[in-house]
């Protein structure tokens, strides 16, 4: 008895074979929203690991931020993440609002519409970290990457820049200090009004735009 092997034709073995692989690009990326009202907030923490921050000034009294979660690019042989787990987490201590997320298995693009506040800290491992600030007082400190910031000259006082291997510039303020060595530079600084501005970068760069016209 005779056994005949049906192959399959050109199109299906193409279709199965780009099935699960669509799949897999379509978790590679997750984008996702929250939103936080700010009654008797007056300080804001946030803390990531990898990514890019882009802070946008709002007028509005609450903090919206939208999350875009990625895959990290290991190579053929890694596990997937599943990304749906992936959650900004978000804690109230007196006055003070934390947001944290600091998974080191996926790359993060934060986006945050971030309204005044009297105090606004930044701690990124990996990443840039750019935008426009209000009227607050302001610490950055970023592991590996870039610092673009503007802010408001009327309301920013003391201003230290400090990298440790990288360029540090400082634009719109009366410069007070620079001292650059071999890969190091800090610069420190004074505009016109009374908020502290610190920034700080272990390999990276940093520029600070103090603009007249600020908030």
């Amino acid at each position: 008895m005779t056994h005949r092997t049906t192959a399959l034709p050109l199109t299906a073995c193409l279709l199965l074979l780009a099935a699960p692989l669509t799949s897999a690009l379509a978790a590679e990326r997750l984008v996702k929203n929250y939103s936080y009202e700010l009654t008797d907030i007056d300080r804001i923490d946030i803390h990531g690991a990898v990514g890019t921050v882009t802070v946008v000034h709002t007028d509005t009294p609450k903090v919206r931020v939208m999350l875009e979660v990625r895959q990290q690019d290991k190579g053929w042989f890694h596990d997937d993440v599943d990304l749906a787990r992936i959650e900004l987490a978000s804690d109230v201590h007196g006055d003070r609002l934390v947001l944290r997320q600091t998974d080191e298995d996926v790359t993060i693009d934060w986006t945050i519409e971030l309204p005044t506040v009297t105090e606004t800290r930044i701690e990124f491992g990996v990443g840039e970290i750019e935008g426009e600030f209000g009227d607050t007082e302001l610490h950055v400190d970023l592991g590996v990457g870039d610092v673009d910031l503007t802010l408001p000259a009327g309301s920013v006082g003391r201003v230290a820049l400090s990298v440790g291997v990288g360029d540090a510039r400082l634009q719109g303020a009366t410069r007070d200090y620079e001292e650059r060595s071999f890969v190091s530079q800090e610069v420190t600084g004074t505009g016109d009004g009374e908020n502290p501005l610190v920034v700080e970068v272990g390999v990276g760069d940093i520029r600070v735009a103090l603009d007249a016209n600020g908030v």
